[in-house]
């Protein structure tokens, strides 16, 4: 199963910037380790990407790419639950349309 999620915030730049999107996995939950982007839900802000920094046991300990920002997920570890996504693939949508045009494709996404 994969998703496509659309980048909205400045969080995870440089590495994602708005507008970019990702396709993410549940498949390879347990695979998750040190420097790995992950998706995931939290009930109150919707989808949320961030860095893994380190794994302790079944808890992740996160953080943003963009240091000169703040974020109230990278202050407690996150459990490992079904609601986390490893992101496999990061398709830059301004680089690619340079050479490929999108007119008349239609891609269902959620803003993240």
């Amino acid at each position: 199963m994969f998703k496509i999620f659309k980048i909205c915030g400045t969080s995870m730049e440089p590495t994602l910037v708005p507008g970019d999107l990702v396709i993410p996995t549940p498949l390879f939950k347990k695979k998750i380790k040190k420097k790995t982007i992950i998706v995931f839900f939290d009930q109150t802000h919707s989808f949320i990407v961030k860095r893994v920094i380190n794994r302790c046991n079944e808890h992740l300990i996160l953080q943003s790419d963009n240091l000169k920002t703040s974020s109230i997920f990278c202050i407690d570890p996150l459990p490992i639950n079904e609601n986390i996504y490893i992101v496999i693939l990061k398709i830059n949508l301004r680089k690619i349309r340079k050479f490929i045009s999108f007119d008349g494709i239609r891609l269902k996404v959620k803003n993240i």
